[in-house]
């Protein structure tokens, strides 16, 4: 058996806490002992289960459970409950796995990484002497190209500016 209370938020403006004015659904708990616990549903979906009122409140006014003596996490803060310290924390070991770029596969990579220092710099050194070569061809080609235009000169007549300005088209 269910309790549904839904509340609004009153109408003027808020003088209590904002987390009464926060309740969408409230439930009572068939979970609990003696059923007095409720169920709480926030605004942005959250559900919260509580087993009696104490609690519930509690949490309503937004307190935490350090400060409150009787709760577990007040008795550990303030060393009245032995914790067990002797487990280590496992460390999650990172894998690290290769993958293949946009442009270039994985085989490309794992060749370009085993290669030697030497080949290397072999390699880029005849890059560098194709690229001098094709600059060496483009400067040769403009050379030949601006002798042919030099020797073939057009001749222009010239129009005198009034006539030029008379004109329409």
């Amino acid at each position: 058996f269910f309790f549904l209370m839904i509340r609004r938020p009153p109408r003027s403006t808020q003088s209590r806490s904002s987390a009464a004015s926060d309740v969408y659904k409230r439930q009572v708990s068939t979970q609990s002992t003696w059923g007095k616990g409720f169920k709480y549903v926030s605004k942005d979906g959250k559900t919260h289960q509580f087993l009696n009122r104490k609690s519930g409140s509690h949490f309503l006014k937004k307190v935490r459970a350090q400060n409150i003596r009787w709760t577990i996490s007040w008795r550990r803060l303030n060393k009245k409950i032995k914790t067990d310290e002797a487990s280590k924390k496992r460390k999650k070991r990172v894998i690290r796995t290769q993958r293949a770029i946009v442009g270039i596969t994985l085989e490309d990579i794992q060749r370009k990484r085993s290669e030697k220092p030497q080949e290397r710099q072999a390699q880029r050194e005849q890059a560098l002497r194709e690229i001098k070569d094709r600059k060496a061809k483009v400067a040769a080609t403009k050379k030949k190209t601006t002798t042919t235009v030099k020797t073939t000169k057009v001749e222009t007549t010239t129009v005198p500016k009034k006539a030029a300005k008379g004109k329409k088209k």
